[in-house]
């Protein structure tokens, strides 16, 4: 790899160029109409959770991870391809569902659908059975480790190198089952939780990651190469260091967004449960003296998530 090839092995994918542009217009156009209402929406109390800056990051993360350099040497080795797998089905989702940008995607596609949205802050959400299937938490969590592990087994990888919209697939399905699983791991509005309380949430986190780390580890202790696509090909690397630096890749990057995903909640769900405790000692404070419980002993209250 060198300066050269790295200058001119810059791609353009239309599908993901134009999925992405449309959202993306949506986005600002949708934006900019919820700021010209901003008066009605802070006199209501309604505050924008959307973070503007997360939602640019996630999408340069996917047009980095299918238009750069990085997609043209996914076809020549296998740790690049890993490392494209991570960005577009666990970074640019977790980035995108953090932004928040729900509400502003809504009314933009209403607005260049010239269609009218109903409310500017609505939070109601789909009834379709479809999408309550695929939002149920446990689907999403089985959709998403399906996505990463199917994509990346080496039958999968000769499948896509074979047939050109294979690879367009498999990019619209590994970054669908990312915002699946995310939109479960951190609070997103309108969507409402469907995972709580907080502390639960570290359950698909640890598992997504465990999952993850038991194939990078099959990788990293095998005795012989299993991709022989990139055994045939241009690759500056052996087959086995190729492989050795793909198992490296996916046991430290994974963990990126799921490590941040586990503490947040985490600390989340200890200061809530902190806040709790406190309020039965504050009630008791003002109560007035004289006044006792029937059995003369203090009651235990029950904690949501640890009874």
């Amino acid at each position: 790899m060198n300066s050269g090839s790295f200058l001119t092995s810059w791609s353009f994918d239309p599908y993901i160029a134009v999925l992405v542009g449309i959202a993306t217009i949506a986005f600002f156009v949708g934006k900019e109409q919820f700021n010209s209402v901003g008066t009605m929406n802070q006199s209501a109390g309604e505050a924008d959770p959307t973070n503007t800056a997360l939602f640019v990051v996630g999408v340069v993360i996917l047009i980095v991870a299918t238009m750069s350099p990085i997609n043209h040497f996914s076809h020549i080795y296998l740790w690049t391809r890993i490392l494209q797998t991570l960005l577009i089905i666990a970074y640019a989702p977790a980035m995108i569902v953090m932004s928040a940008p729900w509400s502003y995607l809504r009314i933009g596609f209403s607005k260049l659908s010239r269609r009218q949205s109903s409310t500017i802050t609505d939070n109601t959400g789909s009834k379709s059975p479809v999408w309550r299937l695929l939002s149920t938490p446990l689907v999403a969590f089985l959709i998403y480790n399906v996505a990463m592990i199917l994509w990346i087994i080496p039958s999968s990888i000769s499948f896509v190198e074979r047939y050109a919209i294979a690879n367009e697939v498999m990019h619209i399905t590994q970054i669908t089952a990312g915002l699946l699983l995310w939109i479960h791991l951190v609070d997103s509005p309108p969507f409402q939780p469907r995972v709580t309380p907080l502390i639960k949430r570290v359950v698909p986190t640890y598992f997504t990651v465990v999952i993850a780390w038991v194939f990078a580890m099959v990788l990293g202790f095998a005795n012989a190469p299993f991709y022989h696509v990139y055994i045939t090909s241009k690759n500056s690397l052996s087959p086995m260091a190729d492989q050795e630096l793909a198992s490296a890749i996916l046991f430290t990057i994974i963990a990126g967004p799921f490590a941040y995903a586990g503490v947040n909640n985490t600390r989340r769900w200890m200061a809530s449960e902190n806040e709790y405790r406190k309020k039965p000692e504050q009630n008791e404070g003002t109560k007035p003296s004289g006044i006792a419980t029937s059995n003369g002993a203090k009651k235990k209250r029950k904690i949501p998530g640890l009874t």
